[in-house]
């Protein structure tokens, strides 16, 4: 036990079941975390939505976008859940009250 501490290999153990545990996380953010936007315009008699032009270039990206941000946030300001709950909020109802979410 004492020379597969000193070789590495826990280590390595450790390593992967931390990559392995960091996947399920984007998979479970991404199956739980809908965000869809709502914009539509007209062209040419032809109806466009901007969700369906995100989901032909790349599906997800919406809800991607969204955990990212918060990571980001969290990384930049510090595990501060009040204001990224705040801020999600604002963000949220304004995008929703302009027709965008």
């Amino acid at each position: 036990a004492l020379k597969m501490l000193e070789s590495g290999v826990v280590q390595k153990i450790i390593d992967g079941t931390s990559v392995l545990g960091m996947v399920m996380m984007g998979v479970l953010a991404a199956n739980y975390i809908k965000v869809s936007a709502a914009l539509q315009w007209t062209l040419n008699e032809q109806q466009f939505t901007l969700q369906s032009l995100f989901d032909k270039i790349l599906p997800g990206i919406l809800p991607f976008a969204f955990v990212f941000g918060t990571y980001y946030y969290f990384q930049k300001n510090g595990f501060k859940v009040r204001q990224a709950m705040a801020g999600i909020i604002v963000i949220a109802f304004v995008l929703g009250i302009v027709g965008i979410l």
